[in-house]
């Protein structure tokens, strides 16, 4: 079993197959928010490798094409503007990944029994969506999502959860600057 890890504009969440338990974990940092909010555009840039003990696997690069729209729509949402092709240069960049990773499974009181049982293990996925200024490359938002998931099937209702969890402490524009970007400022 394993876990999925995506980097992610900044954050880390876990969707990479259906849940085999209800909830999951989400986790985000942040630099000053009133920093965040004064940008207007952003882009992207490959992802790293997941941090230990999470790893790259043939389906986490499915994962990422499927949840770069999800971040995309998060963060337009937000009232950010995607900066694409040879535009100028993004106010900051989101990187993010998946992986995967195999762990015990939660440990359950048996009663009774001489014998011992087989520890049974689980596949947890995880993703990572990072920010970055792109001025000066450094980090401003961090977020990640875990989850037990299906090594069989990527769940997509799991995948869209985690990156809305993620996401929904990442600042949102004020409602003037959202103004200003839908117009075209």
């Amino acid at each position: 079993m394993r876990e999925i890890l995506l980097f992610v504009l900044v954050g880390t969440v876990a969707a990479c197959g259906a849940a085999r338990a209800p909830e999951g974990r989400v986790h985000t940092e942040s630099s000053e928010a009133s920093a965040l909010a004064n940008y207007r555009t952003f882009g992207f840039r490959p992802a790293g490798q997941p941090a230990a003990p999470f790893e790259v696997s043939a389906r986490s690069f499915e994962v990422e094409r499927r949840i770069r729209p999800l971040i995309v729509a998060g963060l337009v949402q937000k009232g950010y503007m995607e900066q694409a092709g040879d535009q100028a240069k993004p106010d900051f960049v989101i990187v993010f990944g998946s992986g995967y990773a195999q762990g015990p499974a939660p440990s359950v009181d048996q009663q009774g029994g001489a014998g011992l049982a087989a520890t049974p293990s689980i596949e947890k996925g995880r993703i990572a969506i990072d920010a970055f200024d792109s001025s000066s490359d450094t980090q401003v938002w961090h977020g990640t999502a875990e989850a037990v998931v299906d090594p069989q099937k990527i769940d997509d209702r799991l995948l869209q959860t985690a990156v809305q969890q993620v996401l929904a402490s990442f600042p949102a524009r004020s409602a003037v600057a959202a103004t200003q970007v839908r117009g075209g400022e």
